[in-house]
């Protein structure tokens, strides 16, 4: 059971930490006199601003020694309850989400097979994401889930003289040290996995806005 409830903290987890900075950087692009009419570009650029604010939030609890679930949660609660007054943005992303969808759809039987191959993919990608590291994952074993396991555990950023990547400058990596404070591998994977997606969508938008919906359509299928 505990493994379950772990389990079920890692799904929960990395949504929470994409909608917190997402709303935060919407909250913080307004502020900042940034405009963007279009709700999904808006969405994507306000995360790339929340990820940078939240994650350097972290990197600095983790080096004053406060790098904790308690002091983490406050960081994300205050971002949550800030960006709050932004949550319009979410009903905007449905309701695009929903039109472009329906467009994509009466492209025609190509575009109709191309979109599903994407949504297939998607799916797939995300029962890989769930399946535990194994030894084929050298890579996130001996540097990204141990950098962050080892932060999480000593509750402080310290030199990792046997990492030579933990001397480099670390954004989305001190989002998966959160993961290691509430679950493990889940929420890191997870979280991974909506980076890739959001990759996918970004080469969409950007077909779609110089060269058209079926451009948009490929563009994903090529990422």
């Amino acid at each position: 059971m505990p493994e379950f409830i772990e389990f079920l903290a890692g799904l929960l987890t990395a949504p929470a930490l994409v909608l917190g900075c997402t709303l935060f950087g919407a909250w913080l692009l307004e502020v900042l006199g940034v405009r963007v009419a279009r709700p999904w570009p808006r969405a994507l650029l306000a995360l790339a601003f929340g990820i940078v604010i939240g994650a350097y939030a972290v990197l600095a609890l983790g080096l004053i020694g406060w790098l904790r679930l308690w002091s983490v949660a406050c960081v994300w609660a205050a971002m949550l309850l800030i960006g709050l007054s932004r949550r319009r943005l979410l009903l905007e992303l449905w309701s695009s989400a929903r039109s472009h969808l329906c467009e994509f759809w009466g492209l025609g039987s190509g575009a109709r097979a191309v979109a599903l191959f994407l949504l297939l993919m998607a799916l797939l990608s995300f029962l890989v994401a769930l399946l535990p590291p194994d030894g084929s994952d050298w890579d996130g074993l001996s540097q990204h889930l141990a950098q962050a396991w080892t932060y999480a555990h000593e509750g402080r950023v310290s030199p990792l003289w046997h990492d030579h990547h933990s001397q480099f400058p670390s954004t989305l990596q001190m989002l998966y040290t959160v993961g290691m404070l509430t679950d493990g591998y889940v929420t890191v994977r997870v979280l991974h996995w909506l980076m890739g997606m959001l990759t996918v969508l970004w080469a969409m938008m950007a077909g779609v806005r110089f060269l058209g919906r079926s451009a948009g359509l490929w563009a994903g299928f090529v990422v």
